[in-house]
């Protein structure tokens, strides 16, 4: 579910950051508190998801920054780059791993990954 002005901020932080590849939100829990950011991966190729359990309010979360990936229920990519980079790698079954793979692919190509405090989306729970 989607906040008001969520996808407008992800939009608009492409004409702040020319350099931007792909721009990610803040993902909440049915709770309120954060469920993810989006994360960074190690040397060992482990993604480290970021705010987990955190207030949404807290400052640390509220900032513009560059990540190495997004969280893969919300976030926005240029189509053209999406194109030259031939999309998501096929093989992933799980679609974190495939996210986190386009914004490594995106990183690779001199892009910049973001996360948009403004962008902010609840998980919807299903039986």
């Amino acid at each position: 579910l989607l906040h008001p002005g969520c996808l407008q901020s992800m939009y608009d932080s492409f004409k702040h950051h020319k350099e931007l590849g792909v721009v990610g939100g803040k993902l909440l829990d049915d709770k309120g508190a954060i469920k993810s950011i989006g994360g960074n991966i190690d040397k060992e190729t482990t993604i480290s998801s970021l705010g987990h359990g955190q207030d949404q309010a807290h400052p640390t979360y509220n900032y513009v920054r560059k990540l190495d990936c997004v969280n893969e229920q919300i976030f926005m990519i240029k189509i053209h780059l999406l194109e030259i980079l031939n999309g998501f790698t096929e093989s992933y079954t799980d679609l974190q791993y495939a996210v986190s793979d386009l914004c490594a692919k995106v990183r690779k190509n001199g892009d910049t990954v973001l996360y948009q405090p403004k962008s902010v989306s609840n998980e919807l729970e299903t039986d």
